[in-house]
């Protein structure tokens, strides 16, 4: 599959990978909003990260065994849920239930990945597009930095030449079981495009949003006043979904152009949410019209504030959390894949679903591996 930065935000030293060049800690320090549209046609995961320094998963929730109903001691991180595919040798519990329990180590993200990459890589040499330029990738050495070099970026561009007939036929590999949704990308780095997602994809999709609500400390009880747009871009009914799903009460506002703004104003006064979700350009809109018509939104009920789908600066970050009076939490990820990592409110970056896809931060220009420290640009 193709990868496009599609949601934005800034990339920190909060993930570890293997090198390029070897073993070793890739960390990233990413200033800013990736370009769009540069990826790799493979993928593969790890764990949703902290600090490079420290073991994955550290908050403490039950855990389940994968490969038995014994149920294992707390171990740090966000919050496990069970799987959706009942199917799964997990325990069924109420609610959406949703595949991929929290990995318990390093090693055990290591063997998931190497794993998968092998399978994402399978899966791209099924598509036309790919046809030729693959064939020279050893899957069996996939955990080589070099080999694994060898997969050639791909870009937003390249996929932008196709006509739509030869995207769905050539690069889209149709799913047996057929397609649930499309998703529509944002349109931010050009002409948008819209990706034909599987079942298995919604499902997995669905559980990349829903870490962020466990992220930002989104529990039972809480209200949500969603203002993601609730149009043919998948990010708030993804959001909407997860957060009913976690115990939240959810207000469906969508963006200025479904609900007009000043309404949404009334809505959040009358109905007190707890949780804000939207677009940061249109936190501040919201903030900006509250201020004119005298609403004080810093007295309010909002405490929390979770934005994506677009770069949030320092500066972004510290009007909307002074003037909803609320902790802001960013949140990155991609229209083809999901939702990709989120922040916590500690000051370290994004936590990274490294179970789900590995990031690699190359030079923008080069592609030649950064050195620890150093800016690029992500590349899932």
């Amino acid at each position: 599959e193709s990868r496009e930065w599609a949601l934005g935000g800034r990339v920190e030293g909060v993930v570890e990978q293997r090198g390029r060049r070897g073993v070793g800690r890739w960390e990233l320090a990413v200033g800013g909003r990736g370009p769009g549209g540069r990826g790799r046609p493979a993928v593969a995961g790890g764990c949703a990260r902290q600090d490079p320094r420290k073991l994955a998963c550290e908050a403490g929730a039950r855990r389940w065994d994968a490969g038995s109903r014994a149920r294992v001691e707390p171990v740090a991180g966000i919050r496990s849920v069970a799987p959706l595919d009942r199917r799964a040798r997990l325990p069924v519990q109420e609610g959406l239930r949703l595949p991929l329990p929290l990995p318990k180590s390093r090693k055990e993200i290591a063997a998931l990945q190497s794993k998968r990459k092998v399978v994402a890589l399978e899966q791209a040499k099924r598509a036309p597009f790919f046809l030729g330029k693959l064939d020279h990738v050893n899957a069996a050495r996939l955990d080589d930095p070099e080999e694994w070099r060898k997969i050639p970026i791909l870009d937003k561009d390249m996929l932008r030449s196709l006509t739509d007939a030869q995207f769905y036929a050539d690069f889209c590999v149709r799913p047996e079981g057929g397609i649930a949704d499309y998703w529509r990308s944002g349109g931010s780095t050009g002409q948008p495009l819209f990706y034909p997602r599987s079942h298995t994809d919604i499902r997995y999709g669905l559980l990349s949003f829903r870490r962020t609500l466990d992220l930002a400390g989104c529990k039972p009880g809480d209200s949500a006043h969603v203002s993601f747009p609730l149009g043919i871009h998948p990010v708030g009914q993804i959001f909407a979904r997860c957060a009913g799903d976690a115990g939240v009460a959810v207000n469906w506002a969508g963006a200025g152009n479904s609900t007009p703004s000043a309404i949404q104003l009334e809505l959040i006064r009358s109905l007190t949410p707890t949780v804000w979700m939207g677009m940061s350009s249109y936190g501040l809109h919201l903030a900006n019209l509250a201020d004119a018509r005298g609403i004080d939104l810093a007295a309010g009920s909002v405490t929390r504030i979770l934005c994506s789908a677009e770069p949030l600066s320092e500066a972004k970050r510290a009007k909307i959390a002074r003037s909803w009076g609320a902790s802001v939490f960013d949140n990155f990820g991609m229209t083809e894949a999901g939702m990709m990592g989120g922040e916590d409110g500690r000051p370290v970056g994004f936590r990274i679903w490294t179970d789900m896809y590995l990031i690699e931060v190359p030079d923008p220009v080069t592609y030649a591996p950064c050195a620890e420290g150093e800016t690029g640009t992500p590349v899932p």
